[in-house]
């Protein structure tokens, strides 16, 4: 239902056009290939958001009952305000990312290759219209730090690379673990791509989610800040649950 929501919603979309500050257009404007593919993305995750604040996952339901016929005009009537309230995120994620680009396409070292390459990897999964349509109210309002700290690790890469692969070998180790049970638990969310699965998946499970991004910011970039403690240790525990 959010992603139907959102795909008619041509009135919160010419709201939020209308407001846009010049900046900000032509950030989205560098960061898309259609007009208006990233505001349509953003009244996705915002179509979630009033799906959510009404008690209802992305489908409309409660507790699996069928979805209410006065559902979809509450959250057409949240929309603008809810999509509004997220744009600063996307636009501040998607102008980190423009310098995440040019700190990655200068730290060209061959002792650094895989690194950078789990780099562009999560910028990729990240980055797109599409993967941000697919990603929680909470995701998207975290994405400007996790990109921030992606960038920071770039610098701290080049300095000390053999302290990042000892780092990432951690972080692989754990997000395959999350992947391997989401696979047994969830085969059709774990097929979608990393954004995606944070709008796909119930609340037990988008909190481990969450915190497997929160990882990679307490590991590589502590001073960026993580949202809540977050360590191996934690999300082992939290998985152990479901």
């Amino acid at each position: 239902m959010a992603a139907r929501i959102a795909e008619g919603a041509e009135d919160a979309l010419d709201f939020v056009r209308g407001h846009l500050r010049t900046e900000e257009k032509l950030v989205l404007a560098a960061h898309q290939k259609r007009t208006d593919e990233l505001l349509r993305s953003l009244l996705r995750v915002a179509a979630l958001g009033e799906l959510e604040a009404a008690g209802m996952d992305a489908s409309g339901q409660v507790a699996g009952a069928p979805p209410d016929a006065a559902v979809e005009r509450r959250v057409q009537a949240g929309l603008p305000a809810r999509a509004e309230a997220l744009l600063p995120s996307l636009v501040e994620a998607l102008r980190g990312m423009s310098g995440l680009d040019s700190a990655v396409s200068q730290a060209s070292s061959l002792s650094i290759l895989a690194n950078l390459a789990d780099i562009r990897d999560w910028r990729t999964a990240f980055g797109t219209p599409a993967a941000i349509a697919g990603m929680s109210p909470q995701a998207l309002q975290r994405l400007p730090q996790w990109v921030r700290a992606a960038r920071a690790r770039v610098d701290s890469l080049v300095d000390a690379p053999s302290r990042d692969t000892q780092l990432l070998d951690r972080v692989r180790g754990s997000e395959s673990a999350v992947l391997a049970k989401l696979t047994k638990r969830e085969p059709a969310v774990a097929d979608l791509g990393r954004a995606e699965r944070l709008g796909a998946v119930g609340e037990e499970w988008h909190a481990v989610l969450l915190a497997s991004e929160e990882l990679r910011v307490g590991l590589f970039a502590p001073s960026v800040g993580t949202a809540g403690k977050v360590s191996e240790q934690r999300i082992a525990k939290a998985l152990a649950k479901l």
